[in-house]
């Protein structure tokens, strides 16, 4: 016997897979946490944590509804990044080339509000425009809710040296050759003063597993 799915079949296994998503969603909440409306109907939660890493990106809330209404979600099992185009000016570049350095060459640093380790910044002026929005996603502590873990205007970039993601030295290096490259445009609104140090002086204080303590 043969069994066909309808284009109503598919309609209805969809909505069904939004409801059961939204009240698995419901059930894992805190009270405080928030959720948005991804393209396809799913639920994205907006935790304190993340409102909180937020504040270092005080731009993207102004956004980011629309563009969560705009992203469509595979199965997310890992922390995971997705960008969405909103196709006009959205705030002027906030990462930048910058002369490159290496482990011990000293540059300026500053830490972000919200970040336990100082990134590399520039003071030089942006002069273009980003219409990008980057989503980092991850999936709740043992759910299938997924949860917004950061978000900001720009390009998607690695993370720091010292982000505690990078396991793998592969992973790391690749970090550290982006950032020995390009830095953030200072913003003292967001972040501390500035100082100079090394990347490696930092990843010792942040006890990197790459480098020699």
């Amino acid at each position: 016997m043969t069994f066909r799915t309808t284009a109503r079949d598919a309609r209805r296994n969809m909505r069904s897979a939004r409801r059961h998503a939204w009240r698995h969603m419901l059930r894992n909440m805190n009270e405080d946490d928030t959720a948005l409306v991804t393209a396809t109907g799913e639920p994205l939660l907006i935790t304190s944590v993340a409102r909180a890493h937020l504040q270092a990106h005080p731009g993207v809330w102004s956004v980011l509804g629309e563009a969560v209404t705009r992203l469509t979600l595979p199965e997310v099992d890992r922390l995971s990044a997705f960008e969405v185009d909103l196709q006009r000016p959205l705030q002027l570049n906030t990462l930048l080339p910058a002369p490159t350095i290496d482990l011990d060459t000293s540059a300026m640093f500053a830490v972000r509000v919200n970040r336990a380790h100082p990134s590399r910044v520039t003071d030089e002026t942006p002069t273009l425009w980003d219409s990008t929005i980057v989503l980092w996603v991850k999936p709740r502590d043992q759910s299938s809710a997924v949860e917004l873990a950061t978000a900001f205007i720009g390009k998607l970039a690695p993370l720091e040296p010292w982000a505690p993601q990078l396991a793998a030295q592969p992973d790391f290096q690749i970090a550290l050759d982006f950032w020995c490259r390009h830095a953030l445009v200072y913003d003292s609104q967001v972040m501390q003063p500035i100082v100079t140090t090394t990347w490696r002086q930092i990843l010792r204080q942040a006890q990197s597993p790459f480098v020699d303590h």
